[in-house]
């Protein structure tokens, strides 16, 4: 059996590890219920309300969800049926119990989701802190679609004053 894959980096590489140990050598799991394990806690919890661009952990989290998916179902439709149950509940969590930035903690959760579908692993901290900085400078997503349609708008109100003109001309 191989080792950890190193590209999972964060969040979730020892579960997918376990996936793929019991099911390449039918190990039967048990539990030992005496035994003491630690992990140290996550900052993030469902109703505390966290700022998207400096928690550049919860890109892995997302990203590597799916491939933990994948490695624990046998069936792949399965797996992407979790995801997308998972990227919903996900989602529910932040439009409900997040007080700020909502839109943009949203969008912040696309860019693994799709890198999870891709099987694309390149990204580092470092990129991912890129990005999300990137993401806290650019305008909210209404905002852009409200100039879009009233730039559209104004297009429209030209066009027809042409057509407008050309008509009454003829």
């Amino acid at each position: 059996m191989s080792v950890l894959h190193k590209k999972f980096f964060l969040w979730g590489d020892e579960t997918e590890y376990y996936y793929r140990i019991i099911k390449k050598n039918n190990i039967p799991v048990c539990t030992i219920t005496n035994s003491v394990h630690y992990h140290p806690s996550t900052r993030f919890t469902i109703k505390q309300d966290w700022d998207y661009a400096s928690n550049w952990k919860m890109y892995f989290y997302v990203r590597n969800r799916y491939a933990v998916l994948k490695a624990k179902l046998n069936f792949k439709p399965f797996a992407i049926l979790h995801f997308a149950c998972f990227l919903t509940a996900f989602a529910g969590v932040i439009i409900v119990f997040q007080k700020t930035d909502k839109i943009k903690k949203l969008q912040a959760m696309i860019s693994p989701a799709f890198a999870a579908f891709k099987n694309s692993y390149e990204a580092s901290p470092a990129t991912v802190l890129d990005m999300l900085e990137n993401l806290r400078n650019r305008k909210p997503l209404m905002l852009s679609i409200n100039k879009y349609y009233q730039k559209m708008s104004r297009t429209s109100t030209k066009f027809t004053n042409v057509i407008n003109q050309n008509s009454s001309a003829a």
